[in-house]
């Protein structure tokens, strides 16, 4: 697979899966502009969009892609949040991990993750061409399941816990700081809670991990990609 990063982090998602026939889009939290030049001006040949769950910056240009004829995948919970439930080139996934969806060359299986969403999903993306698989979770600060056969991870690693204690223990910090962080911490995951993942899946056949969605102001890249290639042996990039 090609995985390609359009956007990642507060301000927008956006990535494009590619198994050498198909391209799937996951998100489209940015603007049409942004996932066009990405795929070459080549929209229509897109398989279709995931998107994990409402929020703006992972679904903000949905009406596009239905407007261009670009279906759109993702829990009846999201379609409702969003508000495009039940129209036409909307399809509603089940969120029981053993359902498969077929997306031309992709079998898709969606599964519950924990946001502060209406019902936000993680994916398990089997390529039928190359029988590759990657998981995709973001914006989730756990995940009940572990997983084996694994080719590729996508994975949120938003914040280092130490940070925000630091902020909370400032006796001068802005009284909306402790509602910024337990939001934080009960909607985006640490990276302490990344790696205790990792470390519950089968890895042995990984080829990548791609962690997501890093905080502008508690994240360090650098850090963060070290400490996950130290807790997994496999090539990490931070997207």
């Amino acid at each position: 697979m090609k995985i390609t990063c359009i956007a990642s982090g507060s301000k927008g998602n956006a990535y494009l899966i590619n198994d050498g026939v198909s391209t799937l889009l996951v998100e489209c939290g940015v603007k049409l502009d942004m996932i066009k030049k990405a795929t070459n001006y080549k929209l229509s040949e897109l398989a279709g969009c995931l998107i994990s769950h409402e929020h703006n910056d992972h679904a903000k240009c949905y009406k596009d892609l239905l407007l261009r004829g670009i279906r759109i995948f993702a829990s009846k919970g999201t379609l409702e949040g969003i508000g495009i439930y039940g129209q036409r080139g909307t399809f509603a996934l089940d969120t029981n991990i053993t359902a498969e969806t077929t997306v031309k060359t992709f079998s898709i299986r969606a599964f519950k993750v924990h946001h502060d969403a209406k019902e936000p999903t993680g994916f398990l993306i089997h390529s039928n061409e190359t029988n590759e698989n990657l998981l995709f979770i973001t914006d989730s600060y756990y995940c009940d399941y572990s997983f084996k056969n694994l080719d590729y991870i996508m994975i949120e690693c938003n914040y280092i816990s130490e940070r925000l204690e630091h902020q909370l223990n400032n006796p001068n910090r802005n009284p909306f700081v402790d509602t910024h962080i337990k939001r934080l911490m009960r909607s985006h995951m640490n990276l302490n809670t990344c790696i205790d993942f990792l470390k519950s899946c089968e890895l042995y056949r990984t080829k990548e991990i791609m962690l997501l969605h890093l905080s502008d102001a508690n994240a360090d890249e650098e850090f963060m990609k070290s400490e996950v290639q130290k807790a997994t042996g496999k090539i990490v990039r931070v997207f």
